[in-house]
């Protein structure tokens, strides 16, 4: 049940450039490797983070662009329950180096503040300058890459859920987003698990059922 890693991925100026990154384009060496961690998963810790982010919406906001979250934890299986909690940190370690591998170095994987499931903690990937279609599709290839690194599609012993969204201007400040990602990430679990969930999906939803509606006047 060992998972290979791979060396992580550390962007150069020119790497960055070619994704049409500007704003952050000298950085060389992951930021979350410099920030205080979470003990038990070895991603920054939850304080440090929503510091980050406060700092990322403020830099994004002038720049008139985009910060996206992304919230993940592994489904509860009976699998994960009979590994136990020793096992499942090693897991969750695995994961943290996983999502900075195939993050850019100004992303900061972190750990989420959201219930324990399984011995299995959160984590919150925060993605400066990404919209939330891009964010979109870069859980579908966290989601697809940790399905594969645990035994392929059919196979795996380790799903995901995933909740996404962006800052807009009704949700502008760190606990707003934070609040937005954490509702998304519950809709991915409530529609059962091992899938990803956008906060536009629950405004869709929420539209689609006004309308639905009888109109009693």
């Amino acid at each position: 049940m060992e998972i290979e890693w791979e060396e992580p991925f550390i962007a150069s100026r020119s790497t960055v450039t070619e994704r049409g990154e500007t704003a952050v384009d000298t950085i060389s060496v992951r930021l979350d490797l410099l920030m205080p961690l979470d003990q038990e998963t070895g991603g920054v810790a939850p304080g440090a983070a929503r510091t980050y982010l406060n700092a990322m919406i403020d830099l994004a906001s002038r720049q008139n662009k985009s910060v996206s979250l992304i919230a993940i934890q592994p489904d509860s299986t009976p699998l994960l329950e009979f590994l136990g909690s020793e096992s499942n940190q090693a897991i969750g370690y695995a994961m943290v180096r996983y999502l900075q591998q195939e993050t850019r170095p100004y992303d900061m994987v972190a750990r989420f503040k959201q219930p324990v499931e399984n011995g299995m903690p959160a984590f919150l990937v925060i993605c400066p300058f990404l919209e939330e279609e891009e964010a979109n599709s870069l859980a579908l290839r966290l989601q697809t890459g940790l399905t594969a690194k645990t035994g392929g599609e059919k196979s795996a012993w380790l799903s995901v859920s995933i909740g996404v969204t962006s800052f807009s201007l009704d949700a502008s400040d760190p606990d707003s987003i934070l609040a937005r990602v954490r509702d998304a990430l519950r809709r991915a679990k409530k529609h059962g698990g091992n899938c990803i969930w956008r906060y536009t999906d629950t405004l869709r939803s929420l539209i689609e059922r006004e309308k639905e509606t009888p109109d009693t006047n």
